[in-house]
């Protein structure tokens, strides 16, 4: 089975996950000039109601890979502080997802991450999505 191609300019539409399950959008953001990053959360139910959200500031120097890294974790353990356990997880980075399906190698600066969310107690390649896919 091959690689879906990547076609710009697609209009994305946000889609509710099925009866009963929860959706978890996550993203990340680099602000170079002030040497940190945010991660955000949001979490919606079947009719796309918002469940809960978080957003984070990280005063760290990290790049745009390393944020949205961050931003998977801290979904992860947002859903479990929030009690939510039927979700899916959905991102916009192609490089992250790929990592979390084992689809693809993890590179070094974020490896300790990867390992890490996938270490937590869901069936991750059951409950990932990408959005739209980026270049980080």
């Amino acid at each position: 089975m091959g690689l879906p191609k990547l076609v710009r300019n697609q209009v994305v539409a946000w889609a509710p996950p099925s009866a009963s399950r929860y959706k978890v959008n996550v993203d990340g953001a680099v602000f170079a000039s002030r040497k940190s990053v945010g991660v955000g959360v949001l979490i919606r139910d079947s009719y796309g109601q918002v469940v809960a959200a978080i957003s984070k500031k990280i005063n760290a120097p990290l790049g745009p890979l390393e944020a949205e890294v961050k931003a998977w974790e801290e979904g992860v353990k947002f859903v479990r502080e929030v009690g939510v356990y039927d979700f899916k997880l959905e991102g916009d980075s192609l490089v992250v997802f790929n990592a979390l399906r084992g689809l693809s190698t993890t590179h070094a600066a974020v490896e300790s991450v990867i390992r890490g969310v996938l270490m937590e107690p869901i069936k991750t390649n059951e409950l990932l999505e990408k959005q739209l896919p980026e270049l980080c």
